[in-house]
């Protein structure tokens, strides 16, 4: 993790000890930082620490501040637990991202005769930078109380009141997002509960195959829903009356209905007449775009008369469906 203040570039030294002195506002301290990942890659949330003079574990390394904030963002956010594309860019510029809407198509011919001609027709996804924040107020007494996990405390309440916007705009759309899940993908299947998942004559196997073989075998092919509506998979039975839920035996990792992970997500509708409650499909053909990282400010004079030391989180980010193919939705019956 790396953070940026108002004086230039990175500095290299202790950025923890940066931070909790910027949130304590010691003399010196910036600002505002900009609080971002020094290197893409996963998020490395609890590694176990060496062991101790009798051969066991001796604890848990803490997280860092970028790896708290991120953690809870996605925690509110199912859609971001479903391998979606994630770009990150410096800068807030307009992402134009091509997609084929007609492919192209071969064509026989005889001896010596011309092949016709079959061009891919292509169009574009724009992915702009929205702006996605909070304001935050902290006693001072907290803030001087050394007991407290201050960090923490500010990571939590910033990532998931972003994380709640920002995963609603996801799913949902709105002014705030180009491009939202529900919105850009189109519906597979339409009736009861039960066919959405095993589904009858045309449309036999339900959602899973209403999305093409491609990115059916996609490693990001994930069920995505509201935990009431998952809750609704445990009872079904495929026609030979056997449960098509299978519980994980990992900790940790998420059940599967017909082979394929679940994620819950508290923003997919509930199921409905008419309602658009369950996608399933590839989701790494979901761009999520994100600017920067999570730009932190600190006042002590906003709301000097109270005694309240205010922070304010601001994350700039869009997301988009590339493949309107990729991705299918479940309609309630009428």
């Amino acid at each position: 993790m790396t953070w940026k203040g108002p004086a230039g570039p990175a500095a290299q030294r202790d950025i923890q000890e940066e931070i909790r002195k910027w949130a304590r506002g010691e003399q010196g301290a910036p600002k505002a930082l900009d609080i971002r990942r020094q290197a893409p890659g996963p998020l490395n949330l609890r590694v176990l620490t060496g062991p101790n003079a009798t051969g066991t574990a001796s604890g848990v390394i803490p997280t860092d501040f970028y790896d708290q904030l991120i953690a809870y963002l996605i925690e509110v956010s199912g859609i971001m637990q479903c391998g979606p594309t994630v770009l990150s860019t410096g800068g807030g510029e307009t992402l134009q991202i091509p997609r084929a809407t007609v492919h192209s198509t071969a064509t026989s011919a005889a001896q010596a005769a011309a092949l016709a001609t079959s061009d891919p027709t292509f169009s574009q996804v724009t992915l702009g930078a929205s702006k996605f924040g909070v304001l935050l107020q902290v006693a001072r007494e907290l803030i001087d109380d050394s007991g407290v996990d201050l960090l923490g405390y500010l990571a939590m309440q910033a990532g998931r009141a972003i994380g709640n916007l920002f995963g609603t705009s996801l799913i949902n759309g709105g002014s705030s997002i180009s491009g939202g899940l529900i919105p850009q993908s189109s519906v597979g299947v339409t009736g009861g509960l039960a066919s959405a998942v095993s589904g009858a004559g045309a449309a036999q196997g339900g959602a899973v195959y209403s999305v093409i073989a491609p990115y059916r075998q996609s490693r990001s092919c994930y069920w995505l829903a509201a935990d009431k509506t998952i809750g609704s998979f445990r009872k079904l039975v495929d026609t030979n009356n056997r449960p098509v839920w299978e519980p994980s035996a990992v900790l940790g990792s998420p059940d599967l209905l017909l082979g394929k992970p679940i994620v819950a997500d508290p923003f997919m509708p509930a199921v409905a007449s008419n309602a658009l409650s369950i996608a399933f499909g590839d989701f790494s053909q979901y761009f999520i775009r994100l600017v920067g990282g999570v730009r932190f400010e600190r006042s002590d004079d906003f709301a000097f008369g109270t005694d309240l030391v205010t922070f304010r989180a601001i994350l700039r980010g869009d997301g988009n469906l590339v493949d309107t193919s990729a991705i299918k939705l479940f309609k309630g019956g009428t």
